[in-house]
């Protein structure tokens, strides 16, 4: 009776052995899974910082471009078209009485 007792202990014991084992590689597997997964979301935030300082300065050069000030408007004039019509009668009128002696 001892004997078949020392079996099923011995028994039970190399089963809990192997169910140590296996949930030992069940961890490690779980282990390397998690570093991979760890590294591959580490390149992805990687990848998407560097999107992203990307799409930060086609941004601002759009920013810059919308936001250019129009070019300055032509200087005005300093006399009005009147102005300008009255020179011009002025001018002809002094040109017309030459003319006139002439004739």
């Amino acid at each position: 009776m001892e004997l078949m007792i020392a079996a099923g202990a011995l028994i039970v014991g190399a089963a809990g052995l192997i169910v140590a084992f296996r949930l030992r590689a069940e961890l490690g597997q779980a282990d390397e899974r998690m570093a991979k997964a760890t590294r591959d979301t580490q390149h992805a935030v990687a990848t998407l910082r560097d999107e992203l300082h990307r799409v930060r300065g086609d941004v601002a050069d759009l920013r810059a471009t919308v936001e250019r000030p129009p070019p300055p408007l032509p200087r005005a004039r300093g006399a009005s078209l009147d102005d300008l019509r009255e020179r011009i009668r002025a001018e002809e009128e002094i040109d017309e009485p030459d003319e006139r002696s002439r004739g």
